[in-house]
């Protein structure tokens, strides 16, 4: 799907999911059922682009060394599951003796700080690939992160 920037008339090339995700937010191809909350499919179709932008980010940003799987390898450890996870835990990764040793569990408050601060949280982290993300999109991420679990990305984005 092509787009033109209003301002500059360059075209922008949307990715699927952000076109799924945006036609999501806007209602197309909504099913209308009789007597169905308005309100609540709203905040469903909401939800449901927020975890899409989240893959949007991940695909962009995480996956060049991040898989969600555990049966995929990845220069960095998967992210299946790893919010509650307690950090430096995940079998098969050799990770820093710095993240190894904080004790600390991935919760959304840890993953911020992390996306804010990147390598400089945690002495020895070998994650160089932060992204500069708003506020907003790293909300989006830590949803999508959120829905994964035993490797399997959610079924409806």
């Amino acid at each position: 799907m092509r787009r033109r920037m209003p301002a500059t008339g360059t075209p922008v090339r949307l990715s699927r999911i952000a076109a799924i995700a945006l036609a999501m937010l806007l209602g197309a191809g909504a099913p209308s059922a009789a007597g169905a909350d308005p309100a609540h499919s709203a905040q469903d179709r909401m939800q449901v682009a927020r975890i899409a932008a989240g893959a949007a980010v991940y695909q962009t940003h995480c996956r060049r060394c991040h898989r969600i799987s555990d049966t995929q390898r990845g220069y960095g450890p998967a992210l299946s599951g790893v919010v509650g996870r307690p950090a430096g835990t995940q079998s098969g990764y050799r990770y820093s003796d710095g993240l190894a040793d904080t004790g600390f569990v991935w919760t959304r408050d840890s993953l911020r700080v992390l996306l804010a601060a990147g390598p400089a949280m945690i002495d020895g982290l070998r994650c160089v690939g932060r992204p500069d993300l708003d506020p907003l999109r790293q909300e989006a991420l830590i949803d999508y992160l959120e829905t994964t679990s035993a490797g399997t990305p959610p079924r409806n984005i």
